[in-house]
């Protein structure tokens, strides 16, 4: 076999193997921020992701937001959040609690304003799957 054909699968296998490691490491990433929804979802405990209908929903999300803006701004802060999780999920990291505050933050504000909050409690009906 001639060296440029070693070289060649050499190449090859390099990059099937780091294909796989980036495959993994973002199924694993997806996993948390699913499990992230999930603890917060079931922290929140709200008939949200029960089918009630749009209006009881979009009012449901008001009572929880304004729980949850402790300084009645309009906008919750990542330490707003923070407080109101930890005490109703203790056991919830740091770590995790950022990748949610992230995937809620849509516009990277560091604050949620009630459309992103009302859009990701619309998304929690998908983490029951």
């Amino acid at each position: 076999m001639k060296a440029g054909a070693i070289v060649g699968f050499c190449i090859l296998g390099a990059a099937v193997l780091i294909g796989l490691v980036v495959y993994f490491y973002q199924r694993k990433v997806n996993n948390m921020e699913h499990d992230a929804k999930a603890k917060f979802a079931s922290r929140m405990r709200m008939s949200f992701v029960t089918g009630e209908g749009e209006a009881e929903k979009r009012e449901t999300a008001m009572g929880a937001f304004a729980r949850i803006d402790e300084d009645k701004s309009g906008l919750v802060s990542k330490e707003e959040l923070w407080t109101y999780i930890h005490a109703k999920e203790s056991n919830m990291t740091e770590s995790e609690f950022n990748r949610l505050f992230k995937m809620i933050d849509q516009d990277g504000s560091n604050e949620i304003d009630f459309a992103e909050f009302l859009m990701f409690m619309g998304k929690l009906d998908g983490s029951k799957n």
